[in-house]
């Protein structure tokens, strides 16, 4: 790791790039974060932000002269907040539809067949499984899925 500081020249177009993805980073490193982590990227977004010139007029970043405090503008906040909420969109089906299928394979197959099945066979098995539930939630969303408690035999 180098010691010391260092000079990076940025275009603004790449310095907004930069600041996009720190806040993009932080967002999700704040859920598995402890205070002192937190604080220093806090520390490092209000270096990163320093930078913007927003204390003179800047589009996408925005200053609190009485708090001496820099911050996104609302306007990338927002679109930044869209793109978080497209990709928890996303994940959410992606990760229920794998459950799901994993699921159903284990219910169909015992470990010791699901080992023994060529590879071609496992993935065209798991990959019509996925088409199942992915055509489902996209016609039906949610309304279809009901939790059926299992008595345990």
């Amino acid at each position: 790791m180098p010691t010391g500081s260092f000079t990076l020249k940025l275009t603004p177009q790449e310095y907004k790039s930069l600041v996009e993805t720190f806040y993009l980073g932080k967002w999700i490193a704040e859920e598995e974060t402890d205070d002192i982590q937190l604080s220093n990227l806090e520390q490092l977004e209000q270096k990163l932000l320093t930078c913007s010139g927003a204390k003179v007029g800047n589009e996408f970043v925005d200053y609190d002269k009485e708090e001496d405090y820099y911050f996104l503008s609302e306007e990338l906040e927002d679109k930044l907040m869209e793109q978080i909420d497209n990709y928890d969109e996303s994940q959410f089906w992606e990760n229920l539809v794998s459950r799901l299928t994993m699921r159903d394979l284990h219910l169909k197959y015992s470990e010791k067949e699901l080992e023994d099945m060529p590879e071609d066979k496992g993935m065209k098995t798991l990959e019509e499984i996925q088409k199942e539930y992915f055509d489902e939630f996209e016609e039906n969303d949610v309304d279809n899925l009901k939790l059926v408690k299992l008595r345990k035999v």
